[in-house]
């Protein structure tokens, strides 16, 4: 059974006088904040598919089913290594996992945003056996304390890594940002003024992110589907296939290697959170044989 579950958006958001926060009126599962979206039937005994996507344009997002684990499959489409079990997916804004549940017995469950502001926790939607469409629904709590949370180092596994990176390589520093600063950087430069990461054709091309910023950053690339080779100076024992990956605040790194393998042309490379693309994150691949 499966059912196709978007996670995030919001119905409106508004800018304040900082310039790069926001502010929703809503948070939403498939267009409506609870309880007024769509119920879920599932049936007991049933492995049920969930496919999610954040399409929250700022935030990271923390997602649970009340009284089930999940088992995460996927990462932005492409199957991982080994299934990770957790508690708790987190999601970047743009980023889309598949993750299934076993149904072990009757009852109405939440699929429920976690977080301590009231508003943000109606971003869910119930699902129920047959007959239990009226029940109290069993919610989750609104804490990741002592709960399995979904990292690249789940997923991945940390272990040696033995291989030296591939040229090209391209060492790229985030930054900008904070009280009333709309510019956010990539090597000091707004766009159109960032790197261009130039590479031929068939290459193996190595991209180093350091964040230097207060603010997560998740980064997306356009055209590619890249390794997620190291997380915080932490090499994965099972390189994560994704096109997208958050880069953590105050010194936090990522490391991808990619295959020129896409069309020729000009590849757009840019942060997620769109006010911070808006405000100059974004850099480009472009083909040059």
């Amino acid at each position: 059974m499966t059912d196709p579950i978007v996670s995030g958006g919001s119905m409106e958001m508004m800018h304040r006088s900082m310039g790069d926060e926001v502010a929703y009126v809503a948070h939403c599962i498939n267009g409506a904040s609870y309880p007024r979206g769509k119920p879920l039937a599932i049936r007991s005994g049933d492995r049920v598919r969930l496919r999610m996507l954040n399409a929250s344009p700022t935030q990271t997002r923390y997602v649970r089913l009340a009284g089930h684990e999940l088992v995460v499959t996927h990462a932005d489409g492409n199957p991982l290594a080994q299934p990770t079990t957790v508690d708790v997916l987190r999601i970047a804004a743009g980023e889309r996992y598949d993750a299934y549940f076993e149904v072990r017995k009757p009852g109405a469950f939440l699929l429920q945003g976690i977080s301590g502001d009231p508003l943000e926790s109606q971003q869910a939607v119930l699902m129920y056996t047959e007959g239990m469409e009226n029940a109290p629904p069993r919610s989750a709590p609104q804490t990741l304390g002592g709960l399995r949370v979904f990292s690249y180092e789940a997923a991945g596994g940390v272990g040696a890594q033995t291989k030296s990176p591939t040229p090209p390589t391209y060492d790229l520093a985030l930054g900008g940002g904070g009280w009333e600063n709309p510019r956010w950087t990539i090597d000091g430069d707004v766009w159109p003024n960032t790197p261009k990461l130039r590479v031929g054709r068939g290459e193996l091309v190595t991209v180093r992110f350091r964040n230097t910023s207060d603010m997560d950053h998740p980064m997306h690339l356009h055209g590619h589907i890249f390794a997620l080779t190291a997380v915080n100076g932490v090499p994965l024992l099972r390189p994560l296939a994704k096109d997208g990956s958050l880069v953590s605040a105050d010194g936090g790194t990522a490391t991808w290697q990619f295959t020129a393998n896409s069309s020729p042309g000009r590849w757009l490379l840019h942060c997620h959170n769109e006010i911070h693309m808006i405000g100059g994150m974004m850099a480009e691949v472009v083909y040059i044989t």
